[in-house]
């Protein structure tokens, strides 16, 4: 998930980074664009608890997230940013910018095996807000 943290849920963070999108985004985000995978909606750069998430899907719990150069350098924030939304039921898939542009037709079957997952939250996770 996005390094961008702010206030009101991370809301003006995913502004940003929405206005931001690389183009592995872009490519991926046309292929969920009107349901087009099987009829889940993903939402881009949606606010997850203290973190952004480049794309989730609310209703089945899957989280796709890409993994660019930054990624290399904060390896520690991605560990507690894997954490804490597999705790509260959300399956965290990450692809690199390359596997996207690359080989879409592989990546998106990945996607939609793990959107139709039944997820749960962990025993005893407690939500910082409700949905999350």
């Amino acid at each position: 998930m996005a390094s961008q943290r702010s206030n009101l849920n991370n809301i003006t963070g995913a502004r940003v980074l929405r206005a931001q999108a690389t183009h592995a985004e872009v490519v991926l985000g046309e292929a969920f664009r009107g349901r087009k995978l099987s009829g889940i909606k993903f939402r881009r750069q949606q606010p997850i608890g203290p973190f952004v998430a480049d794309f989730c899907c609310t209703e089945r719990r899957p989280i796709v997230e890409f993994d660019g150069e930054i990624h290399a350098s904060q390896l520690d924030r991605d560990t507690e940013r894997s954490i804490l939304p597999q705790r509260a039921g959300y399956a965290l898939l990450r692809f690199s910018n390359e596997e996207v542009l690359q080989d879409l037709a592989a990546v998106l079957p990945t996607i939609e095996n793990t959107a139709r997952q039944k997820l749960v939250r962990a025993p005893g996770y407690v939500a910082r807000r409700e949905g999350w």
